[in-house]
């Protein structure tokens, strides 16, 4: 089986989650919106989700595998609509003009969340597409938490690592800075992935592509007019239509990839 010890790395990420978002979520997990709560534990569980299944795979258990994997299915859906209550909750904050960051960041946080949400939603497809090809099935669930990077290792840098850290509203800027690091680490091992084996590779090229499309959008959009105003007209929008979007685009995605499996070309002019 490929990737033998990516569930050690994907512990890694966990662990990085937990330091990165300590100060502000678990320490004060009683005073953050319900947003975070539902978003911090589809998060926390795919990771885990992704991380047993490389661990139960190459450890033979087979059978317990393929019934986490039927739970995904459920734990997808759920992942997407958090992602838009996160930018929900941005977009409020952004009318709302209370808080200078969201004034300046609330838009481009915005385009960041909908390129998390896109990469996920092909991903996860693809995963499902290619189940019976096990490089490539491994492959774009692998490549799946390479989009929660930036936001675990980008607040371990600002809030832990001196030259990164935000001391006042003139450095808020190095938020978006921050952001830019941690996807360029992600793009570097995503790289590393697809050249050393380029034939089964793909998914790396894929989400590395994702990953350079939100850091090209952070620094081309940082300003766009018609973006801020995008985003105050989706600040406007129902909460309950715009979360049970996402959850019903998540729960296509995931039922499209799972009774639409890839059929490669040979097989499907056999069946015929």
């Amino acid at each position: 089986m490929p990737y033998k010890y990516a569930y050690l790395l994907l512990g890694l990420v966990l662990v990085v989650t937990i330091i990165g978002f300590w100060p502000t979520y678990f320490s004060i997990i009683d005073d953050v919106p319900f947003a975070f709560h539902a978003h911090a534990f589809t998060a926390t569980a795919w990771i885990i989700l992704v991380g047993f299944q490389s661990w139960s795979i190459h450890h033979g258990a087979r059978v317990l595998h393929r019934k986490v994997g039927i739970f995904s299915l459920l734990l997808f859906p759920l992942l997407i609509a958090s992602f838009v209550m996160i930018i929900n909750v941005s977009a409020s904050r952004f009318l709302k003009g209370d808080s200078q960051f969201w004034q300046q960041f609330g838009p481009i946080f915005g385009y960041i969340m909908v390129t998390a949400i896109t990469a996920y939603l092909v991903l996860f497809f693809q995963a499902l597409r290619h189940r019976r090809n096990v490089y490539l099935h491994a492959g774009y669930m692998l490549a799946t938490p390479f989009m929660l990077w930036e936001a675990s290792f980008g607040r371990v840098l600002n809030q832990y690592v001196p030259p990164f850290q935000i001391g006042g509203p003139e450095e808020l800027h190095k938020v978006m800075d921050n952001i830019v690091i941690s996807d360029m680490m992600a793009v570097a091992l995503a790289s590393f992935l697809y050249l050393r084996n380029r034939k089964h590779g793909t998914p790396f090229l894929v989400v590395a592509a994702l990953l350079l499309a939100q850091i090209g959008g952070i620094y081309l959009l940082d300003e766009a007019l018609w973006l801020r105003e995008l985003f105050t007209s989706y600040g406007q929008l129902s909460q309950e239509a715009t979360v049970g979007t996402g959850f019903v685009l998540g729960a296509l995605v995931a039922w499209l990839g799972w009774t639409k499996p890839f059929e490669p070309q040979g097989l499907l002019s056999s069946r015929q």
